[in-house]
């Protein structure tokens, strides 16, 4: 048995760089390989023309049902919208019966993940079969822009996708002169937004904000942590995560930080004792007039996660959705909510303070003005393509607003944001045809958001035998994954690292959560490959 104290340094050295330059020269081969591509046959939808007869339609333009209605799209938009008993509809109609159901505008997704290409064309299926019809897209990347195209054009079917570019943050922008040049790279990249994710300096921020008013492309994301949210409302950036303002509005996040960094526990009511601060807060907001996408709902996840709640969340159907890969990574071996969160009372208590004070935020905001939008920050942890925004829209009935004023924020108030609304978000004639087929009144109860009866997008329509198609390719797709992923965790276990590299070529550089896998099972087997 060898004696690794005897070991020569330069030994060593010769291993660690064998080991590095493999893994190194894996991941850059790996780059160029592709995965069977999705399905891109459009066959088991519907074209237009098509017409929706005797259905129940919320134009979303105010709070009312037109009842008995027929809508004829053609061309992508909304033709016509008229009384059954009075419309002829022509034999080249595809008719579609509505009778008892609601059709109302599509849903938007305000911020999602779509991490990895092939990963995200199977995850667009998630998105329709859940009535969403348009997402933003916050990581950008550059098949993410392609992805976009070939959606609007029909080669893929999926929803209307905006896509922010990479993240602009230190050290990568570090200077003004760094800060133009990124945003102008973007911008000239074909990206719709520009994402801020971390750190930047004020010189620095202010100079991301005018090349974004000089180029012409919107900014959203985080508020820099080392700024205040008074810096991030100066400049009028889109803010998303409520969350922000806890730790970059000095009179929560001195609270906050008070109790999470002493031994005192946070007051039951502190919440309470801070609704004139939070009332503030919302002037400032409405005064500053930009949206807020919430993903309040992205928060309560996180509260779900370090409760028992959390083994039945990965044991839900939903998470057949996900690749092998993902699920490992949001399990119990690798959650990092669970690791970082788990054994913290302060911590705990930290997000049921900040979860009880974003629902204030919500009604505080909404009564002064501001412009809510709802996202669910699908590919974060748990967060499922899909799955999760009806409950954001739940969150913001919970906190105060009535069913339609929260349907606005997933409807009307997005496609304003998104700079589209002359074209989309109602349904109304001459607008583009983005539209969901509900079972029961979602003015009435929310919750019929979760029986989507059939989908149109851009004037293509899906049945729920469709959507339902949908899903089960996505679950195929990522179950036969599955071998081999068993089979690369198993040749890992016995430390046979030329086999692991063999196994590790057959996925998709792309797959999500891949190299994290990798790195930890390097990380964790380092001196056994050192010996190999």
């Amino acid at each position: 048995m060898c004696n690794t104290d005897a070991i020569a340094p330069t030994v060593i050295g010769m291993r660690l760089l064998y080991v590095t330059t493999l893994i190194f020269t894996i991941f850059l081969s790996c780059n160029s390989q592709t995965e069977t591509s999705r399905d891109s046959e459009l066959d088991a939808s519907r074209v237009s023309p098509i017409a929706i007869v005797g259905v129940n339609v919320i134009p979303m333009d105010t709070e009312r049902i037109l009842a008995n209605q027929t809508v004829l799209i053609r061309d992508g938009k909304i033709e016509r919208i008229s009384d059954k008993e009075t419309l002829v509809i022509a034999e080249e109609y595809f008719q579609i019966q509505g009778r008892k159901r609601y059709l109302m505008p599509g849903l938007v997704d305000m911020h999602t993940h779509l991490f990895g290409e092939t990963n995200s064309k199977h995850s667009l299926d998630l998105y329709l079969a859940h009535g969403i019809t348009t997402i933003r897209n916050l990581s950008g990347e550059s098949f993410h822009t392609e992805l976009r195209d070939s959606v609007a054009r029909g080669l893929i079917s999926g929803p209307r996708i905006f896509t922010a570019g990479f993240y602009v943050n230190e050290p990568r922008v570090s200077s003004p002169e760094e800060a133009e040049e990124a945003v102008r790279l973007q911008k000239a990249a074909g990206f719709d937004y520009v994402k801020i994710h971390g750190n930047l300096n004020a010189e620095t921020y202010h100079a991301v904000m005018q090349a974004a008013r000089k180029y012409g492309i919107a900014i959203g994301g985080h508020i820099p942590r080392n700024l205040t949210a008074a810096d991030a409302l100066r400049e009028r950036q889109g803010i998303d995560h409520l969350e922000e303002f806890l730790y970059t509005y000095p009179p929560i996040a001195d609270s906050l930080f008070h109790y999470l960094g002493g031994e005192e526990p946070f007051p039951d009511d502190l919440a309470l004792r801070l609704h004139n601060v939070v009332g503030q807060l919302a002037k400032n907001v409405a005064e500053a007039d930009v949206p807020i996408v919430a993903m309040i709902s992205a928060f309560e996840l996180i509260k779900r996660q370090v409760s028992d709640e959390y083994f039945d969340l990965i044991a839900a159907p939903a998470f057949e959705y996900l690749s092998p890969l993902t699920r490992w990574d949001w399990g119990p071996e690798d959650n990092d909510y669970r690791d970082g969160f788990l054994g913290n009372e302060r911590l705990l208590e930290m997000i049921d303070f900040g979860l009880e004070l974003q629902l204030q935020m919500i009604k505080s905001f909404h009564e002064s003005g501001v412009r809510l939008l709802c996202g669910s920050d699908a590919m974060n942890p748990i967060s499922v393509p899909g799955e999760y925004l009806r409950r954001e829209v739940e969150l913001f009935v919970e906190a105060g607003m009535t069913p339609f004023e929260a349907l606005r924020a997933c409807t009307v108030l997005p496609t304003l944001a998104l700079g589209i609304g002359n074209e989309s978000g109602l349904l109304r004639e001459n607008f583009r045809a983005d539209l969901v087929l509900l079972a029961t009144n979602p003015l009435e109860d929310i919750e019929a958001l979760g029986a989507v009866d059939g989908v149109v997008v851009n004037g293509r329509w899906y049945s729920r035998m469709t959507l339902d198609q949908g899903l089960l390719r996505v679950k195929e797709f990522q179950s036969s994954k599955q071998a081999a992923f068993d089979t690369l965790r198993s040749i890992l276990e016995r430390n046979e690292l030329d086999q692991a590299i063999d196994q590790y070529r057959k996925f998709d550089s792309s797959e999500p959560g891949l190299q994290r896998f990798m790195e930890k099972s390097f990380d964790e087997r380092g001196v056994e490959f050192v010996h190999y």
